[in-house]
C-alpha cells in the first residue's frame, strides 16, 4: 500500500477529503486532530498514511465496475463521516448512483465527485454501471 499510497494522485484526493470534513464538519474534525496528535505523542512509531489528511484508514476499490450491497460500515466511528470520491468512466445517469436508504435518497453520482457521510450510521450502498463502462472509488474513513 505504501506504493500506492506514494503516488501524487492518492495524496491529492486525500488531502482533499480531510479538507471537505474540515470545512463542513470543523468540530468533529478539530476532535480527531486533536485524538491524532495525542496518539502519535503517546505512539511516535504510527505514520499516518497521508500528512494532509485525518483520516486513519483509506479504501480503494479499483473496479472495473465497483459497487456495494446495502450496508452500513458498523466498525467506522460514528462521529467521523467518511468521504467517499468517485472515478472511471460511466453515464451517471444510467448507473453508479449512491442510494441512502434510511433517507430515502438516490443520488446521481458523477465521476469526480465526493460525498462526505456518516456511514457507520446510515445505510448505503451504490448501483451497478453499464457493461463496458469502468467505476472506482476512493474512501478514506477511522474505525
Amino acid at each position: 500500500m505504501e506504493g500506492l499510497f506514494s503516488k501524487e494522485c492518492f495524496h491529492r484526493v486525500a488531502g482533499f477529503q480531510s479538507a471537505a470534513f474540515a470545512t463542513w464538519f470543523p468540530s468533529n474534525y478539530a476532535k480527531l486532530h486533536c485524538q491524532n496528535a495525542d496518539l502519535v505523542q503517546k505512539l511516535p512509531e504510527l505514520k499516518p498514511n497521508f500528512d494532509n489528511s485525518v483520516y486513519s484508514c483509506m479504501s480503494v476499490n479499483f473496479g472495473p465496475a465497483m459497487w456495494s450491497y446495502i450496508h452500513t460500515d458498523s466498525k467506522n466511528d460514528p462521529t467521523v463521516p467518511c468521504t467517499v470520491t468517485a472515478g472511471g468512466t460511466y453515464d451517471r445517469t444510467q448507473g453508479g448512483h449512491i442510494i441512502l436508504w434510511d433517507l430515502k435518497l438516490v443520488l446521481e453520482f458523477p465521476p469526480g465527485a465526493t460525498i462526505i457521510l456518516p456511514s457507520a450510521l446510515i445505510r448505503h450502498s451504490n448501483i451497478p454501471i453499464r457493461k463496458g463502462e469502468t467505476r472506482i472509488s476512493v474512501t478514506q474513513y477511522t474505525a
